[in-house]
């Protein structure tokens, strides 16, 4: 993903939380997967909500795999990640486009990944 369309999608994401407390992204093929964790033990750090939004079987990978790593990144931290998987339906996409996509609802949840309820 190059600089500018990586800006615009933090740019995007950052508005959708400031309205919703939810902070969205779209995940890509092309999306840097230590990036994406980043973001989202970032987010975790600060309590937020995240959903992960991705079309495609590459996209998916990313996200799974971004998921993965911010569950590493977060461990010193004793913050676990609870995470919802459902299929939606994105409209914004492009011009007149609607897809389905496959979104990864996360939260954190404080105790690290070994407390965690099942």
């Amino acid at each position: 993903m190059n600089v500018a369309v990586a800006s615009e999608v933090h740019r995007a994401a950052r508005r959708d939380w400031q309205t919703t407390g939810l902070l969205r992204m779209k995940v890509a093929a092309q999306t840097p997967v230590g990036r994406l964790a980043g973001a989202v033990a970032r987010a975790m750090r600060e309590g937020r909500e995240v959903e992960l939004v991705a079309i495609g079987v590459a996209a998916t990978y990313n996200a799974v795999k971004g998921l993965a790593v911010a569950r590493e990144y977060l461990m010193d931290d004793a913050i676990g990640v609870r995470a919802e998987v459902c299929w939606v339906l994105v409209s914004d996409w492009g011009p007149g486009e609607e897809r389905t996509a496959l979104a990864f609802r996360l939260a954190g949840v404080p105790g690290g990944p070994g407390d965690v309820e099942r």
